[in-house]
Parts: C-alpha cells; sequence; structure tokens
C-alpha cells in the first residue's frame, strides 16, 4: 500500500520533537489511556472535532430522511413462500418485530442516545465522547444483553452486575494497543503505528518468552489543528481495546457439578 511505503521512508522509533503543545506518539498513548479509564470526554478532545462534526451533521441528516420501514404483515411471508401456513408465518413475524424492537442503531454508534434530536443537540466534544464509548466493549456488551433473548453476553448467573463489568473490563484489559513508530517529516501531518500487545508469547526456539504485536501494525493520522496534534476521527480507527471489527464477546462462567 502507499501508506506503507511512504512510513518506511519517513518513520523513527525515537520520539519526534514535539510541535505547538503536543507530541503525536504521545497524543495517542493518552488517548488510548483515557479510553481505557473510561474518560470518554478527554479522548474525544484528542479528536480533529472539526471532521467529527462533518461526520455527526451527515449521520443526523442520514436518519432524518430515511424513509419509513415498511411493516411486514403475515401475508408477506406467505407470497414468498405459499405452503407456509398462517400460524407459522405469524409467528416468525412476531419474532421479526421483537428484533426489530431490541435492535436501535442509534445507540450502537452514540452510546446513551436513543433521539436523532439529542444526537444533534448535543456539543460536539460529548457526541464524539458518545461515540467513541459506543465502540467500546463495555458498551457493546450492554447493548448485547439488551437484545439477546437467549444468553447473556456474560454467562455468569451467580455474578452481580458490577462483578460482570469488572469481568469485562479484566478481559479487555489483556489487550494493550503499543506505539511502534511515528513519522516526523511534516509540521501539518502526521501517522503513528500502532500495534495490539496481547502479552507474552512463549519461544520455543530459546524456551523464553517475549512481548510484540500479535496482529499486524495499523496507522492513526494525526493533523495539526491549531498548535496540538489532532486524531483523525475514522471509522476504522485503532481502539485501546483492541477489538477493532468485532461487535462483542463471550465469557463464560464454570459451574460446580454438586
Amino acid at each position: 500500500m502507499k501508506i506503507r511505503a511512504i512510513l518506511v521512508s519517513c518513520v523513527s522509533l525515537v520520539a519526534a520533537p514535539a510541535f505547538g503543545q503536543s507530541n503525536p506518539a504521545d497524543v495517542v498513548r493518552a488517548f488510548f489511556q483515557a479510553e481505557s479509564d473510561g474518560r470518554w470526554l478527554d479522548a474525544a478532545r484528542m479528536l480533529d472535532l472539526t471532521q467529527f462534526e462533518a461526520f455527526r451533521q451527515n449521520t443526523v441528516k442520514g436518519l432524518r430522511n430515511r424513509p419509513a420501514r415498511r411493516r411486514l404483515t403475515a401475508d408477506d411471508y406467505m407470497k414468498l413462500q405459499p405452503d407456509m401456513p398462517r400460524a407459522v408465518a405469524e409467528y416468525q413475524l412476531k419474532q421479526w418485530d421483537e428484533s426489530a424492537r431490541r435492535f436501535d442503531e442509534l445507540s450502537r454508534e452514540f452510546a446513551h442516545v436513543t433521539a436523532v434530536d439529542s444526537l444533534a443537540a448535543l456539543p460536539v466534544a460529548e457526541a464524539a465522547a458518545r461515540w467513541l464509548e459506543a465502540q467500546g466493549p463495555e458498551w457493546k456488551t450492554e447493548l448485547a444483553n439488551r437484545e439477546s433473548h437467549t444468553q447473556s453476553v456474560v454467562d455468569c448467573p451467580q455474578l452481580s452486575d458490577s462483578a460482570k463489568k469488572l469481568l469485562v473490563a479484566k478481559t479487555v484489559s489483556q489487550m494493550k494497543p503499543i506505539v511502534l513508530a511515528a513519522t516526523t517529516e511534516s509540521d501539518s501531518l502526521r501517522y503513528v503505528v500502532v500495534g495490539q500487545d496481547f502479552g507474552s508469547r512463549h519461544s520455543m526456539r530459546d524456551n523464553s518468552a517475549s512481548y510484540h504485536p500479535s496482529i499486524l501494525p495499523d496507522v492513526i493520522t494525526l493533523r495539526n489543528v491549531g498548535g496540538n496534534w489532532r486524531i483523525e476521527p475514522a471509522l476504522d480507527l485503532e481502539r485501546a481495546s483492541g477489538m477493532g471489527g468485532m461487535t462483542t464477546f463471550s465469557i463464560s462462567c464454570a459451574r460446580g457439578s454438586g
């Protein structure tokens, strides 16, 4: 890829001199730490909020202009499958409506936001904080539990809700982002290379443990905004949890036989 070729020529493993009030690699580290601490507003203020505002406005416009979903009927099901008994069609329709009721598209993108007007009224930094939180493992897990009518994501009936949250946090904390390198040549645009460290990996060759990224590195883009380095709020932005595109995960607790 072109961006990888650029990185080969201008990456530095040593922290670059600070430009303005912050160093790009340090901004990325502080961003990950704020996310890990659940300080979503602090993390949001490290984003390029001008770019984020354009994204927020497009989201609001798209949701407001979206045509209303046509409600299916049992006859619709039976037209597709003429041999289907009406009772079966009505049951499937009920299941579909229940799933649609549980699925909240807006809350999946902006935590704790359930109405388009509410999203439009939020200060830009607060809206960005809700966006970041929505991608975090705790909120994804909470939504998965709301929408699931079969099995809890954290299948540990003996634990309290607070204990389950701690278990999720402990599981996610095993995935730690690390800054590998940063470009230094431009005073307006920088790239920071990050990877996810999943802990020690045993080497069979020398019978020792070493720490290194377990997956391919990713790149975070930063732009200089008024003398401060700000992170570009890309949809595939690397996150502190290391979950990437993963929607959620499941945890099961051992049960005694007696």
